[in-house]
């Protein structure tokens, strides 16, 4: 937060843009010990000839090289890697070498701790890594979790520990797959032997067997599954399906962002496996550009949501008609709360016309159709 909320104020968080490029392999060495330190080659690759590209790499890993089989020029800049070459080209392979450490996202000789999602390897383009997702009513900080790769890895990792990755494992220390991201875990877990959560931290258990436990967030899975199945679409709610890898709750202890992920192939879970329907909500609704920023307020707070129809629209009305009395809208208000208030005034205005055009059933079905996920 110091970081990047006060040094740079550039935390706000912003949809990334498409770009025209990406990379689309990495064969990397990875060994850990007091720090991380990573050698290898990644391939880029662009739609359009281009003599300028910027990757993202966390500026607490720092170059020690970075050569090419083109003639190239680099500076690392905080968090971005800028590429700057002699002539336009649409395939880029990099040879790199970097080490270095994160003080949470941790990577030592006791354990690690690096989601898929944040840029411990290096990223195509500029990744907004710690964010702030400000909302009219609602504020979420945390590491960003919807940086994402499209590539294929070749990885060979070299630890004091076991580990867990979302790659299959070809050998001992050989680890390839496709993916759009690259979680790397070991150290203070346990494996299990379960088919889709694939691990545990034995703190977790407290005074429970492994088998009740198990059975514990199996059995909160299931029920958030169910609920989410009647809100969204059945088949866009893969909590059935997708293995799961948990981190711990030192990931979320001092934030709200970041402790649930979805991936292709894979589910990134905080909380000692346990997903909250506000957390699960809030990841989805987040990207969806198709719904009031008001309203996904409403239907994060979990309390507003389960329940009838009925009590929902009451609830939703009682709420907005509490924060349109507050003194958000006199002059020594900051502006950011003005605005906020603004926006909440104009959402009640429609929520009105809208509620008393299509009446209750149509209303609630007309936020089920925005809801959907992308």
């Amino acid at each position: 937060m110091n970081y990047y909320q006060i040094s740079q104020g550039k935390n706000i968080y912003i949809k990334e843009n498409q770009i025209d490029y990406h990379i689309s392999n990495y064969q990397l060495k990875v060994k850990i010990r007091r720090q991380l330190e990573a050698s290898g080659e990644i391939l880029i690759s662009s739609e359009h000839k281009r003599s300028d590209y910027v990757l993202t790499l966390y500026h607490g890993y720092h170059i020690k090289t970075l050569t090419s089989n083109q003639k190239i020029e680099f500076t690392q800049e905080g968090d971005y890697i800028y590429l700057s070459l002699a002539n336009p080209i649409d395939q880029l392979k990099l040879k790199i070498t970097y080490t270095g450490y994160h003080p949470r996202l941790y990577s030592n000789h006791q354990a690690t701790q690096l989601p898929g999602y944040f840029p411990w390897y290096p990223m195509e383009g500029k990744k907004q890594i710690f964010v702030k997702i400000q909302n009219p009513c609602t504020s979420f900080i945390g590491f960003n979790p919807y940086n994402r790769v499209n590539a294929k890895f070749d990885v060979e990792i070299d630890t004091l520990y076991p580990i867990i990755t979302n790659l299959s494992q070809k050998s001992e220390s050989h680890y390839v797959g496709e993916s759009d991201s690259f979680t790397l875990i070991g150290g203070n877990i346990k494996k299990t032997i379960d088919s889709q959560f694939k691990n545990y931290y034995p703190l977790s258990l407290q005074n429970n067997s492994y088998n009740d436990y198990i059975k514990d967030i199996y059995e909160h899975k299931e029920q958030l599954t169910e609920y989410m199945s009647n809100l969204f679409d059945k088949e866009q709610v893969s909590l059935k399906s997708k293995p799961i890898i948990i981190f711990p709750m030192s990931l979320i202890q001092v934030t709200n962002l970041g402790g649930y992920c979805e991936f292709d192939n894979y589910i990134l879970v905080s909380n000692h496996g346990y997903i909250s329907t506000d957390e699960y909500l809030s990841y989805y609704l987040t990207q969806n550009d198709h719904i009031n920023s008001v309203l996904r307020d409403m239907l994060i707070l979990e309390s507003f949501i389960q329940c009838s129809d009925e009590e929902f629209i009451k609830q939703v009305n009682d709420f907005l008609s509490e924060y349109i009395t507050r003194p958000y809208n006199e002059e020594n208000v900051d502006e950011n709360l003005k605005e906020r208030y603004r926006q909440v005034v104009e959402f009640k205005k429609q929520f009105d016309k809208d509620l008393n055009e299509l009446g209750v059933e149509r209303y609630m079905k007309k936020i089920a159709k925005e809801m959907e996920m992308e």
